[in-house]
């Protein structure tokens, strides 16, 4: 027996995740989602997972393309979170027309400004029901100096309080 879909997402609602947005392709062709569901799978190789709805229009050219960048997203790109995730009526290319994106060296589309960028090549798609499962090789991480990562808990985007250290 399952949990029923509204005490699910309720759940959902309440654990708190990090904003990235999930890239692939080269202008005039670039793709891209807002994502919460990326996570990290092993150090040793470097690898994460992104869970991507097989509806989105960026899921076929990830898995096309077989490279895609996971831009994980700071404060200042509340814009930017909104823009992906599909606030406005557009996709694709048009997406792009706000930020500074730049094609990174492994051939995908990285946000300039962004605290940290990972280049994937494409390894597996597991069957997630409505979701594919991504998982890819890190092949390059660029990280820039840290501003307070925008999160999104209770349905909208949140910017953390005091950090505390895990020491």
């Amino acid at each position: 027996m399952s949990a029923d879909r509204t005490s699910y997402i309720d759940g959902m609602r309440r654990l708190a995740a990090g904003v990235t947005i999930v890239t692939t392709g080269r202008a005039p062709e670039r793709f891209g989602l807002t994502a919460t569901a990326v996570t990290s799978v092993s150090a040793d190789p470097p690898t994460l997972l992104a869970c991507i709805n097989r509806d989105s229009d960026s899921f076929k050219p990830i898995t096309r393309n077989g490279r895609f960048a996971v831009n994980v997203l700071g404060t200042m790109h509340h814009e930017l979170a909104e823009r992906f995730g599909g606030r406005f009526a557009e996709s694709g290319e048009p997406r792009f027309m706000v930020g500074d994106w730049m094609q990174g060296g492994h051939d995908v589309p990285i946000l300039v400004d962004a605290p940290v960028c990972f280049e994937c090549q494409l390894e597996t798609v597991h069957d997630g029901a409505s979701h594919g499962i991504m998982v890819g090789r890190v092949l390059a991480v660029r990280t820039i100096a840290t501003p307070q990562p925008l999160l999104w808990f209770e349905g909208g985007f949140a910017v953390p309080g005091r950090l505390h250290s895990a020491s």
